[in-house]
């Protein structure tokens, strides 16, 4: 009976590994070449990595988000079977672009309402201003204040006009700082939102097969279909004595969202 209990429990345990998710191990490649037609692109790269004895499942990282599915080759050493591979997109880089914009957005909104408080305030200010300005002769006249009164009234508004204007003064350069902070954030929350939807990409899992522990050589390849080129011709005569120079060149165009740098 307990020798039952154990093989079933046993079984148990074996069913629920099988269901356990593989982990994936992570890979960087390098791009070595690039293969421009005239119209779409293949690019090849190169990874090395371990491969543990048994399955193990790779996923080759950063890879273009242009990448056509269907062209996906890879190459493994003899000593390791590919057992399948899969495409799928990675847009968690995509979530945070879009946290960091709310974030600026939200900056963006604090900083006018208090720029609002700020020129409501200035408002104010101004209004008592032209208020002063308008009733200083008159209340004089009105009143028939003497004439070291009239000098007392007249240092009073003198006094409260500049407190008033000073007031506007620093008003006015806050608005202005808050002002200048605001265009900065709208210039960075346009580089967000440009780069939001380019900041994706490809990541390729590939399930592999070795009979024991190793360093794996992988090539990895796949076409694009957002490269092209162009024929271009440089032409040199030094003189009308001499043969013309003629030079075949191509002007290549790629929006893969990868950096082909220093490839072949």
């Amino acid at each position: 009976m307990k020798l039952i209990r154990f093989a079933s429990l046993m079984l148990l345990m074996l069913a629920a590994m099988a269901f356990m998710p593989i982990a994936e191990q992570e890979v960087t490649s390098v791009i070595k070449r690039v293969t421009v037609f005239t119209s779409g692109a293949q690019v090849f790269r190169d990874a090395r990595t371990t491969v543990g004895a048994g399955q193990t499942t790779l996923k080759f990282v950063n890879l273009a988000p242009t990448l056509i599915p269907t062209s996906i080759n890879i190459k493994a050493p003899d000593n390791v079977l590919v057992l399948s591979v899969q495409h799928r997109y990675n847009f968690l880089a995509q979530k945070a672009k879009e946290a960091n914009i709310k974030e600026v957005e939200e900056k963006i909104k604090s900083l006018n309402m208090q720029r609002e408080d700020l020129q409501s305030e200035m408002q104010v200010y101004s209004e008592e201003k032209s208020l002063l300005q308008n009733n200083k002769i008159v209340y004089g006249q009105e009143n028939g204040l003497k004439a070291e009164e009239l000098r007392l009234t007249a240092d009073l508004l003198r006094s409260r006009m500049l407190e008033i204007n000073a007031k506007i003064i620093a008003l006015n350069r806050q608005v202005q700082q808050i002002t200048e902070d605001m265009n900065k954030f709208q210039a960075q929350l346009g580089e967000l939102r440009t780069a939001k939807d380019k900041e994706y990409s490809s990541e390729i899992i590939v399930t592999v097969s070795s009979k024991s522990g190793t360093t794996a050589d992988f090539e990895l390849s796949y076409l694009v279909s957002t490269a092209s080129w162009i024929p271009s011709y440089d032409i040199r005569v030094k003189d009308v004595l001499n043969p013309i120079s003629l030079a075949y060149k191509a002007d290549i165009s790629q929006q893969s969202g990868e950096e082909w740098k220093d490839v072949n």
